[in-house]
């Protein structure tokens, strides 16, 4: 007696399907054949960030053993290593080398001492930024050159150093200003900014 899949609606024998539900909370017999699961289980972990792979029937989670017991062999290596980078993505202060080497650390400075060199590769990555380390630039100078607007052209010639500059000028020149209006107001006649420094 053959039994239809509900996924590839293809007659199939009972052996086919398993014998108990995917889940524990499952509340259905399984109504998808082994193969569609499989199947089912290697397209999520393929396209999916999270570890929380669910039932195709009926959206609960499956468990680690459940994996190991229907997925193929590359999609059990995949999830594995899924799960591996999650646990140690948790630990406070874990970070992956920004070079692409593979490898990651805890890094105990946090931001206080943002570079991190691989003890891999030797590698150096920002704690703060999570990306190559910015040489000769601090983690602040480094948010203001990002968010400053890029050349539209490469005739521009704007390097991150020639950014950097405009950058601090213009940082100190809103400083001035901030000065000036503490110690100064505008002249009724001619509207200069004017301190009063003695007389009436």
């Amino acid at each position: 007696m053959s039994e239809e899949c509900i996924v590839c609606l293809e007659p199939k024998a009972a052996s086919d399907f398993p014998t108990e539900p995917l889940t524990s909370t499952c509340d259905h017999s399984p109504c998808t054949c082994l193969d569609c699961i499989r199947i089912a289980i290697a397209v999520n972990i393929g396209g999916n960030l999270s570890s929380r792979i669910a039932c195709p029937e009926c959206e609960e989670i499956l468990s680690h053993e459940a994996i190991q017991r229907y997925a193929d062999d590359v999609a059990r290596r995949k999830y594995n290593d899924m799960v591996i980078r999650q646990a140690l993505e948790g630990f406070e202060g874990f970070i992956w080398c920004a070079s692409g080497c593979g490898s990651g650390q805890i890094h105990d400075g946090g931001v206080d001492q943002p570079i991190v060199k691989c003890t891999s590769c030797g590698g150096q990555t920002c704690f703060q930024h999570r990306s190559l380390w910015h040489t000769g630039v601090s983690c602040e100078e480094w948010d203001l050159i990002r968010s400053f607007p890029m050349p539209s052209t490469v005739s521009d010639g704007l390097s991150n150093g020639k950014i950097l500059d405009r950058i601090r000028r213009a940082r100190e020149i809103q400083a001035s200003e901030e000065v000036i209006g503490k110690i100064s107001k505008r002249c009724p006649g001619c509207a200069r900014s004017i301190e009063k420094n003695g007389g009436w």
